[in-house]
C-alpha cells in the first residue's frame, strides 16, 4: 500500500507530470545536486532529442565528468526515467515578453493627494527563449486623460521575470492616473506571441482636501453661507479649522471650528464680514498644512462678481484701469527724455520716447532736433544741424525754426559743438520755444530743451551746464499724460455652468460717454466664438439665449468710450448669474459595508477588514449631488479589483436622476466565492465622464478588504450543464 513518488506524479488523478526521473536506490546529496544541471544543460542545449535520449546522454557526460565508481556509479545505474522516453519537450525558439498574471504593487496602496509620490512595481515575464540582449520597455504616464510624460527604458532580457519600477507624482493631483507599459514597442524581436506585451494600470488618487462648491477661486460672491466639499478619504479629525480674513496675507484672521457634515459642510459667515472681500482657508489641525485658498465677496447672492480692486485686477485691460473699486478709462503716459553732452562732457545727444532713442547717431556734432505731436505725443520728425559747418547749414536752420508750427513739441539736444556760428536770428527763434539759457551757449557746453513755439521764457524744461566730464552732462525727464478716449476690458473665463441667466451691472456715464458689453462663448475644445457684441450696458442683461451645452464657459468684454468732455464712464459692478452644474460624488462617510448572516445585515466591516471566502458582503453607498442642476442618466459601476488587476463586476446600472442638493442610496451584495486575497471594492460614478461637473476626482471611492481562504471548501456558485446545452 505504499505509493512511490513516480506513481503519485504520473498515475494519480491529481498528478500532472509528463515524466518522472528518480533513483531506485538510496541517493546521495553530491549526485542529487550535480546531475540536474548536467541533465538540463543537455535538454536545453540539444533541443532536438527526446527526453529519453537527453537522459542517456546526460548520464554519459556525468560519468565522464565525475567518474564511474562509488556513489556516482550507483547513481548512474539506478537513476531511472518513468514515462515515455520518446517524448520531446517543445522548447521555445523565440522570446515571449508577457504581462500574463502580472500583479502590480503600489506604495502607498491607497494614495491620496497628500502623498508626494506613488511607487509602482509592475512585473513582466519572458516565457520564451532568453537571448543575450536587451529589450525596450516603454512607459506612458497620463493624468486625467492628458499625457504627462513618457519613458523608454532599456533592460536586459530576463531569463524569466523582471520588474518595471516607476514613481509618479501624487501631490495635489487627485483623480485617475494611468500607466501604460509596453514591452518591445519598436518590435525589435520576433516573439512567440505579440498580443500580451501591453499592461495598462489605472489607479485613483483620492482627494484629501476641502474644496469650495463653486466655479471660481477668486471671483465668487456668497450669500453669507460657504459650502465646502468634504475629503474623499477619512481625515484624522471629524472637524476642521476655517480661517477667515479681510486681507490676502491673513494678517488678522478669525478661526472657527467647523464639524464635518455628511459629504458637504456649510459655514455661515458672521455679520461682521457682510459687504466685504474675504479670504478663507482650511486645515484639520494645528500641525497640518493649510488647505486651498479661496476669496469671496460676502454679499447677497451666489454668482460671479467683479466689484473691487481684487477682482478687477484679474481683468485683461487695454487703456483702462481700476482704482477706488471702479473700472474707468486710463491715461496713457508718454516718457520723453533728452540728454546733452558738450565736447568736454562726452559729446553725445540722446532723445528718447518711451526708452526708444530717436537720433540715428548720437555722437554726431550739432543740434539734434525731434518733433512730437502735442495731441498724442507721437514722433513726427527728426533732423540735425551741424552748426560748426556754418554756411548753408545755418541758413537752413533759420528757415526750419521760422516755419516751425506751434502744434509740435520741440526737443533739442546739443552734441559736442552746439554754439559755433549761431546767429541772433537762431537764438531769438529758440527763445520763442521758451528758452532762457540759449544766450549762455557760448562754447562747446551742454544744453537741451523741451519746448513749444509760443511758450514764454522759463516756462519750459531746459538744462544747461559749463562743467566738463560726466558732471557736465545734462538731462531732462518728463512724462505727458493723455486721457484715453476709448478702452476695453475682458474677464477671465467664467464657468463651466449648466445654464446662463443674466448679467447685472452698476455704472455711471456723462456727456455722451458709454459702455457696451460683449459675450465670447468657449466650447469644450477651447475654441471661442463671439456670440454678442456692442450690447448697450443696462442694469440687467438677459443672456439666457447662450446655450451652455455648447458654450459651458464664457468671457465678457467691455468697450468704454469717453464723453465729449473726455470724461470716462465708470463701471463699479459686473455680476454674472447662472445655474450651477451638477456636482456628483461620494466619500468615506456614505460608503458602508456589512457582513451578511443568513441574508440578514450583520456587523459593519471597516476598511481593510477580513472576510471569509464564500460569505456575502452587503454594500450601501450614496450618490450625492451638491450642485445646482439635476443630474440625469448617471452610469455607475461597482467592482472588485483583484491583485492581478482582474475586475470582478458587482453592480452596473444607470440611475435615472439625482436632483440638486440631494442623494440616492443604493444597496448591492458582493459574493466572495470566486477567490481570496486582497480586494479593492471600487465605486465609479459616471466612469466615462458623460456628465459635466466641476470636480471628477470625487466620483470614485475605493474600499479595501481582505478575503481569507475558508478552512473548508468555499461556497462556490452552483453550476450545471443540461443535456440540451451540449452540442
Amino acid at each position: 500500500n505504499v505509493l512511490s513518488f513516480s506513481e503519485i506524479f504520473l498515475i494519480d488523478t491529481k498528478g500532472q507530470s509528463i515524466a518522472y526521473i528518480g533513483n531506485s536506490s538510496l541517493g546521495f546529496t553530491s549526485t542529487a545536486y550535480s546531475f540536474p544541471s548536467t541533465f538540463y544543460k543537455k535538454l536545453l542545449v540539444d533541443t532536438s532529442v527526446s527526453i529519453g535520449e537527453s537522459h542517456r546522454l546526460a548520464k554519459i557526460d556525468f560519468m565522464k565528468t565525475f567518474g564511474a565508481t562509488g556513489s556516482y556509479r550507483l547513481f548512474t545505474l539506478t537513476n531511472s526515467l518513468m514515462g515515455d522516453p520518446i517524448v520531446k519537450l517543445p522548447m521555445p525558439t523565440k522570446p515571449n515578453f508577457s504581462f500574463t498574471k502580472s500583479v502590480t504593487t503600489m506604495t502607498p496602496e491607497l494614495p491620496t493627494e497628500s502623498d508626494d509620490s506613488i511607487s509602482l512595481l509592475i512585473p513582466f515575464y519572458n516565457l520564451g527563449k532568453a537571448p543575450n540582449d536587451s529589450v525596450t520597455v516603454t512607459v506612458k504616464y497620463e493624468y486625467r486623460g492628458i499625457v504627462i510624460s513618457q519613458w523608454n527604458i532599456r533592460t536586459l532580457i530576463p531569463l524569466y521575470t523582471d520588474t518595471v519600477r516607476i514613481t509618479v507624482p501624487a501631490k495635489n493631483k487627485p483623480g485617475e492616473h494611468t500607466l501604460t507599459v509596453t514591452l518591445d514597442q519598436p518590435n525589435q524581436f520576433d516573439e512567440l506571441y505579440e498580443n500580451d506585451n501591453v499592461q495598462t494600470v489605472k489607479f485613483l488618487v483620492a482627494s484629501s482636501s476641502i474644496r469650495n462648491v463653486g466655479i471660481s477661486v477668486h471671483s465668487q460672491q456668497t450669500d453669507g453661507t460657504i459650502e465646502l466639499l468634504n475629503p474623499s478619504v477619512k481625515p484624522a479629525s471629524s472637524a476642521f479649522t476655517l480661517s477667515v480674513s479681510l486681507t490676502e496675507e491673513y494678517g488678522a484672521k478669525q478661526d472657527y471650528i467647523v464639524p464635518l457634515d455628511t459629504f458637504i459642510s456649510r459655514f455661515t459667515l458672521p455679520p461682521t464680514f457682510s459687504n466685504k472681500r474675504i479670504w478663507i482657508k482650511t486645515r484639520f489641525d494645528s500641525l497640518a498644512a493649510d488647505g486651498l485658498n479661496y476669496s469671496y465677496f460676502s454679499g447677497t447672492k451666489k454668482n460671479i462678481l467683479f466689484n473691487d480692486e481684487y477682482s478687477f485686477k484679474r481683468l485683461q485691460r487695454v487703456n483702462t484701469n481700476y482704482y477706488q473699486n471702479i473700472i474707468a478709462l486710463d491715461t496713457t503716459k508718454i516718457a520723453i527724455t533728452s540728454i546733452s553732452a558738450g565736447a568736454n562732457a562726452g559729446a553725445t545727444a540722446v532723445i528718447t520716447r518711451d526708452g526708444q532713442n530717436i537720433p540715428p547717431s548720437s555722437n554726431l556734432t550739432g543740434h539734434h532736433i525731434a518733433l512730437f505731436d502735442t495731441a498724442t505725443y507721437s514722433f513726427v520728425y527728426y533732423t540735425r544741424f551741424a552748426v560748426s559747418s556754418g554756411g548753408a547749414v545755418i541758413t537752413n536752420y533759420e528757415n526750419f525754426l521760422d516755419t516751425l508750427s506751434g502744434k509740435y513739441l520741440v526737443v533739442i539736444a546739443v552734441s559736442s559743438d552746439g554754439f559755433s556760428n549761431l546767429t541772433a536770428k537762431i537764438k531769438n527763434s529758440i527763445k520763442l520755444l521758451g528758452s532762457r539759457y540759449i544766450d549762455s551757449l557760448t562754447n562747446t557746453y551742454s544744453w537741451t530743451i523741451i519746448g513749444r513755439k509760443g511758450a514764454l521764457a522759463g516756462t519750459v524744461k531746459e538744462q544747461f551746464s559749463r562743467a566738463i566730464g560726466t558732471t557736465g552732462r545734462v538731462q531732462i525727464d518728463t512724462v505727458f499724460k493723455i486721457p484715453n478716449t476709448a478702452g476695453t476690458f475682458t474677464t477671465e473665463a467664467i464657468g463651466p455652468v449648466a445654464a446662463w441667466n443674466s448679467i447685472e451691472t452698476k455704472y455711471s456715464a456723462s456727456n455722451g460717454g458709454n459702455i457696451s458689453l460683449g459675450v465670447i462663448g468657449i466650447r469644450n475644445d477651447q475654441t471661442a466664438d463671439t456670440l454678442q457684441k456692442n450690447i448697450p450696458i443696462d442694469t440687467l442683461l438677459d443672456v439666457s439665449t447662450v446655450n451652455a451645452s455648447i458654450y459651458p464657459t464664457i468671457k465678457l468684454f467691455g468697450n468704454l468710450n469717453a464723453g465729449t468732455d473726455k470724461s470716462s464712464p465708470r463701471l463699479s459692478s459686473l455680476a454674472v448669474n447662472y445655474k450651477m452644474l451638477p456636482e456628483l460624488g461620494t466619500n468615506y462617510q456614505v460608503f458602508k459595508a456589512y457582513q451578511m448572516n443568513n441574508n440578514v445585515q450583520g456587523a459593519e466591516i471597516v476598511s481593510s477588514d477580513t472576510v471569509v471566502q464564500g460569505g456575502k458582503v452587503l454594500l450601501k453607498y450614496r450618490i450625492y449631488n451638491a450642485g445646482g442642476a439635476t443630474a440625469k442618466n448617471i452610469p455607475l459601476k461597482l467592482s472588485s479589483i483583484w491583485d492581478n488587476n482582474y475586475v470582478e463586476q458587482i453592480n452596473v446600472q444607470t440611475i435615472d436622476s439625482v436632483p440638486a442638493d440631494s442623494y440616492k442610496e443604493i444597496t448591492s451584495q458582493y459574493n466572495t466565492s470566486l477567490g481570496n486575497g486582497k480586494r479593492n471594492i471600487q465605486l465609479s460614478i459616471d466612469p466615462d465622464t458623460t456628465i459635466r461637473e466641476i470636480y471628477k476626482d470625487n466620483n470614485f471611492y475605493t474600499f479595501p478588504i481582505i478575503i481569507k481562504k475558508s478552512a473548508g471548501n468555499p461556497i462556490l456558485p452552483n453550476l450545471s450543464i443540461t443535456q440540451s446545452a451540449v452540442t
